[in-house]
């Protein structure tokens, strides 16, 4: 079933939601599965398929043009966020996606690093992101992440939430974990989907966006 995008989105919460002040930016780095997306932010979270991998940026290889680079002398504090999935045609057929941006401290270094910024491009137009690190899980028995976004683009705004884990899916216990950080956050834990990632991976090249 494919998910249905909300006709409008909430109002960004990026300052009422403070972030996880014990995050460390090492920790993202590596492969995630997306377990869990936002209903009523961009519906991309809750397509199937779903992988991220975080990897320090480095300046002997940028991003392909047209991606921005980070400004000069603050390489070191960038990381790359890549994201992927599959999308469906007008047919039904699954295609396989792909997302690439930076990741980086705000201008000011803004609640930095637990406070985020992702700069990119996506079928053409730019994109900016405020990311919060809403809770850090990674050095759990069963690592996991939870993050919050308000973007922008020429066409408007939006919101985003996303759930990350080390597995395609999640146990009941952290299941009700996520639940109850998502309730202290300000959420509702039933407008959160589960990522259905028991697909099989794709033959086709990845469409690099």
């Amino acid at each position: 079933k494919v998910p249905v995008p909300p006709s409008t989105y909430p109002e960004c919460q990026d300052e009422q939601i403070a972030g996880d002040s014990s995050f460390n930016i090492p920790n993202v780095f590596g492969d995630w599965f997306k377990v869990k997306g936002w209903k009523k932010g961009e519906i991309v979270e809750c397509l199937p398929c779903q992988q991220v991998k975080f990897w320090r940026y480095d300046p002997a290889t940028p991003l392909p043009w047209p991606s921005p680079k980070p400004p000069a002398h603050t390489e070191d504090t960038y990381t790359v966020i890549s994201s992927s999935w599959q999308e469906a045609d007008s047919k039904g057929k699954l295609w396989p996606m792909n997302q690439t941006s930076l990741w980086g401290p705000r201008p000011g270094r803004q609640g930095f690093p637990a406070k985020e910024y992702s700069l990119g491009i996506m079928f053409g137009i730019g994109y900016k992101e405020k990311y919060t690190v809403v809770h850090d899980g990674s050095s759990d028995s069963e690592p996991f992440l939870v993050l919050y976004a308000c973007g922008v683009t020429k066409q408007g705004e939006y919101v985003s939430g996303l759930v990350l884990a080390k597995t395609p899916t999640i146990s009941a216990a952290l299941q009700d974990k996520v639940a109850n950080i998502l309730t202290a956050s300000g959420f509702d834990a039933a407008d959160w989907c589960d990522v259905d990632n028991s697909c099989a991976e794709p033959s086709e090249v990845s469409l690099i966006i």
